[in-house]
């Protein structure tokens, strides 16, 4: 019974992780009609709805590979990854939820950071969990200032990637387990995203925890080692 209820339990999280992109994807597309049907189409809104709706593409199939990669055990694809990069790649994926939920980007990107060996898809995935988590984070923010600020930084033997909130935060036992398969505090999620997100890490040899950030909010921090053994 417990393994029935558990399975029940990840399908609803994993519709729920691909429903997100795909009813994001319908809204857009019947947006894009309507500016179309009008007397004078707006090609410049139809632009911008066809890239929200390409990003929302993107994102459900990076959802659906991680979560193959997690229960089939796929082998990493190691290769050079310039981190900062990958990280303005996935800013650009996520610009119209940052758009639509009033969230400003502060960035400090450490222009020294060496090329570290990993899989880009992955890492891309656990940077975009991270970054549209901290948009969720602050939704409920009602005429306070959101931010999502993103560093890196040299480490010993590797970099440093920080993915912070000015959200409300959380208490220190959903700290102590949110990234523990199957865990969340989401109403219709599961905890899969986090969970995949240290799988992922852990796979590059590397770390991630999360910590409160004062006065409030949030902070992630991921180590990956410069170099390591690939497999």
């Amino acid at each position: 019974m417990n393994r029935v209820a558990t399975g029940s339990e990840l399908t609803a999280s994993i519709a729920h992780e691909v429903m997100q992109p795909l009813t994001g994807m319908v809204s857009s597309a019947n947006a894009g009609l309507r500016w179309l049907s009008g007397e004078k189409p707006d090609v410049d809104k139809v632009r911008a709805v066809l890239s929200q709706i390409v990003a929302a593409g993107h994102r459900t199939a990076e959802v659906v590979r991680a979560i193959r990669a997690v229960f089939k055990r796929e082998t990493v694809n190691y290769q050079p990854v310039e981190m900062n990069r990958l990280i303005l790649e996935v800013l650009d994926l996520v610009k119209g939820d940052l758009l639509e939920h009033g969230v400003s980007v502060e960035m400090r990107l450490n222009e020294s950071l060496p090329t570290i060996v990993g899989d880009p898809i992955q890492l891309q995935q656990v940077v975009l969990n991270l970054v549209i988590n901290a948009i969720d984070a602050m939704s409920s923010l009602s005429g306070e200032a959101r931010a999502v600020r993103v560093r890196t930084d040299i480490e010993e033997g590797g970099i440093g990637i920080s993915v912070e909130d000015t959200g409300p935060g959380v208490t220190p036992e959903i700290l102590d387990q949110m990234f523990k398969p199957l865990f969340s505090t989401k109403t219709q999620g599961m905890g899969l995203g986090l969970a995949i997100c240290r799988s992922i890490v852990e796979a590059h040899h590397g770390t991630i925890s999360a910590a409160h950030h004062q006065p409030h909010g949030l902070i992630v921090k991921l180590y990956l080692p410069v170099n390591h053994p690939g497999g």
